[in-house]
């Protein structure tokens, strides 16, 4: 991403969609109708070295505490910046829940948001990170609820800490053989884990049910589901991106 302006991406004024994560921050751009991935940045100060001037509007999905988000927006230079926090209360008249707002992480809802948009709908949603969250929304477009779990990483860091095992997160797990060396043991348990809660939501839903999977384990998850998969690279941003049309985003 060094040395990309994203104030103005290919020549369009437009505006920036940032979802700020525990990790990273994942960025994106909209122009009218077209959204871009444009990468990630590490801090708020590599962020700051991609805007040569702000952007028309910002749109930020933040999943961390409210000191964390406000230092990243500082050292990136947007402190004074038109920002639309994006909050599930301020916004269900786009995507209604059975949750209580204050109950619904911005995240899951955005999730489940751009899967409605795209017609995926009934659809099991799921987004692997740090946890991994797995959401059903029914074929009327309600957002039924979901299931939160550690992620793949979480799940092994989990071992490390509270035992003596050697932990190592990118063990094999091959089938049909059942794992016989103590890595394979604890990469299979994890990721069995994760697709046992994906495979029963899916079963809630019934027949004609979407499985939709992002995040950056979902390559592992993937060849474990017995159900065909649509994979959005992105599910967060598009969410963003989404709201931000609905909203009336900047014309590039």
């Amino acid at each position: 991403m060094a040395g990309r302006s994203v104030c103005a991406w290919g020549g369009q004024v437009g505006d920036l969609l940032i979802d700020l994560g525990n990790s990273q921050a994942k960025l994106g751009w909209l122009a009218g109708e077209t959204m871009r991935i444009l990468g990630t940045a590490a801090s708020g100060e590599e962020l700051a070295g991609l805007v040569s001037q702000p952007p028309s509007r910002i749109w930020l999905c933040s999943v961390v505490e409210n000191e964390r988000k406000e230092a990243f927006l500082a050292d990136a230079g947007l402190s004074g910046a038109n920002v639309n926090e994006i909050t599930v209360a301020g916004y269900l008249r786009h995507q209604p829940s059975h949750y209580a707002p204050d109950q619904l992480g911005v995240d899951r809802w955005l999730g489940v948001l751009a899967c409605r948009e795209r017609g995926l709908s009934p659809a099991v949603v799921v987004d692997t990170g740090t946890a991994t969250t797995v959401d059903l929304l029914d074929a009327g477009g309600m957002h039924l609820g979901g299931y939160i779990l550690p992620g793949l990483e979480a799940m092994h860091q989990a071992l490390s800490v509270s035992t003596a095992l050697p932990v190592r997160s990118d063990g094999p797990c091959g089938e049909p053989a059942v794992p016989a060396t103590t890595a394979e043991a604890i990469a299979c348990g994890a990721l069995y884990a994760q697709v046992g809660a994906i495979e029963r939501a899916f079963a809630r839903l019934g027949s004609g049910c979407h499985l939709v999977l992002s995040g950056g384990a979902a390559h592992r998850l993937m060849p474990h589901l017995s159900h065909e998969v649509v994979r959005i690279e992105q599910l967060v941003l598009e969410g963003l991106a989404v709201l931000a049309r609905k909203e009336g985003a900047c014309v590039g």
